[in-house]
């Protein structure tokens, strides 16, 4: 159950770490976790792997190297599956220097050598000792609790990306019919000007899960193998909401006073 708690702290660190990265640069709040949850399994898998298999090494050059390696093997690892599972990718390196198929870059994994640097030599003894204050009863209980938690968010999380690859191939062939429909004139309307909401369009988005919804505006670099212009525009339909959202209730605030 300790390793457990490990595993949630580092998750939730590494949220912390990406969502304020991400935030500062968009402007807005990014709840950057896969999950609904405050956390990022992967860091939680990597802070493990780091302080499990680099526990004998004490050169720091040697815990840098290695650290980099191990954790980029595992964000490769998991960008491979999560694009096999889901047909879609959550980042994407490509446009960077010293890239492997998008997947790993140069400047990631000398972050997290640095990173777990950090971990192992200093934040990791740390919490140890933290933890080892906590009487071992309220960490089975308070670790059951969050592990309980922690498994409801991954099923439902789970069960609202396992549609998405569909309700993508739904929309693409909206946007086909309507195009379609409306002739070459509405086909180039929609590619100067996405994010036009009708009709049709708030009702595909109240189709959508939270999640779902979730993953297209928290993540700006997901990419879908097959249709990739859906997520476009979709993305731009669900900023067009917001933005039609905060109107109102700037209107409403405004009228009550």
């Amino acid at each position: 159950m300790t390793e457990f708690l490990y595993f949630l702290f580092y998750s939730f660190t590494g949220w912390v770490y990406e969502t304020l990265l991400c935030s500062v640069k968009e402007r807005r709040f990014v709840n950057r976790g896969f999950l609904t949850g405050p956390y990022c399994p992967i860091y939680g898998c990597g802070a493990l792997i780091d302080v499990v298999l680099l526990r004998p090494f004490s050169n720091p050059l040697v815990l840098f190297l290695l650290s980099m390696a191990l954790c980029s093997v595992l964000e490769y690892i998991t960008s491979y599956l999560m694009e096999k599972i889901f047909h879609a990718r959550w980042w994407d390196y490509s446009h960077m220097k010293f890239n492997l198929n998008g997947r790993i870059c140069l400047l990631g994994a000398l972050a997290f050598g640095a990173m777990s640097l950090v971990l192992v030599l200093f934040l990791h003894p740390l919490v140890v000792s933290v933890a080892a204050a906590i009487p071992p009863r309220v960490r089975l209980i308070g670790g059951s609790v969050l592990a309980a938690g922690f498994a409801a968010d991954v099923v439902t999380t789970l069960a609202g990306l396992a549609s998405l690859d569909t309700r993508l191939r739904e929309f693409s062939a909206m946007l086909k019919e309507e195009a379609e429909s409306a002739g070459t004139a509405f086909a180039e309307r929609l590619k100067r000007r996405p994010g036009k909401l009708s009709a049709a369009h708030r009702a595909f988005l109240l189709k959508m899960s939270f999640q779902q919804r979730r993953t297209l505006r928290s993540f700006a670099n997901f990419h879908s193998a097959k249709y990739e212009r859906a997520v476009e525009e979709l993305r731009a339909l669900l900023a067009e909401r917001v933005k039609n959202r905060k109107k109102t209730d700037a209107a409403g605030d405004y009228a009550e006073n």
